[in-house]
């Protein structure tokens, strides 16, 4: 069956790289982290319009997450019921999320908060865990669902967990992306190389990705494959 017109985006090449392994029949764009999302979202969007094309049916926000709730593993899927940004809520669109986490190993339906800057602490992530009632946290869903709003696009967003509710970032971990999404590896080697306490996170690190990414292929496939079945093609 064909799949609806449709889009997938990411924040980050990584999770690009992670969702295509999906096979998906169309191109997963990535927008850049935190700040620098909202405007290359808005610009991409702007440039399908002047070029004639139709805007996609709907639009799938996948990538990392931090979880806010003990529930929420790393590895598990978080499936957007709402998004929140300070006092601004946003309900989600599409595909009855608590039926598609039902329907995924190690899933969940809940809301995401988004915030400024990564939330690094154990006790900043409770907090806001407590104030929102949320699962996890982010850096882009809440500037995603303002913008598909806007242009009258559908939206959905799906999160895999990376750290755990009562793990620590290091302070510096923002830095170890481009605001093109891509990797900034000499930024993550001279930071570590400074604070060598922190080389034992490493090959739990890259377990956390490898779990991160498998879920999230599998979680963007399965939204992809409620569309299909939403829209009757």
């Amino acid at each position: 069956m064909p799949v609806p017109c449709g889009m997938v985006i990411c924040a980050l090449s990584r999770e690009a790289a992670k969702v295509e392994t999906a096979a998906l029949p169309f191109p997963v764009f990535v927008m850049g982290p935190g700040e620098h999302f909202a405007g290359a979202f808005s610009s991409h969007l702007d440039s399908l319009a002047a070029s004639g094309k139709p805007a996609p049916e709907w639009i799938l926000l996948a990538g990392y997450s931090g979880s806010l709730k003990p529930e929420a593993k790393p590895g598990d899927l978080v499936f957007a019921s709402h998004v929140f940004q300070g006092g601004v809520k946003s309900a989600a669109w599409l595909s009855r999320p608590l039926k598609m986490a039902q329907g995924v190993p190690h899933s969940h339906s809940g809301a995401i908060v988004t915030v400024d800057r990564l939330a690094y602490s154990p006790q900043e992530k409770r907090e806001l865990g407590a104030k929102f009632n949320a699962l996890a946290v982010d850096m882009e869903s809440a500037h995603f669902a303002r913008l598909c709003e806007q242009q009258g696009i559908r939206w959905g967003v799906v999160r895999s967990i990376f750290d755990s509710v009562d793990d620590s970032l290091h302070p510096s971990m923002a830095r170890w992306c481009n605001s093109d999404g891509s990797e900034n590896r000499r930024a993550l080697a001279w930071d570590l190389a400074l604070s060598p306490g922190w080389w034992w996170q490493l090959p739990g690190w890259a377990r956390r990705d490898h779990l991160a990414g498998e879920a999230l292929a599998q979680g963007v496939a399965k939204f992809i494959a409620g569309q299909t079945v939403e829209n009757g093609t």
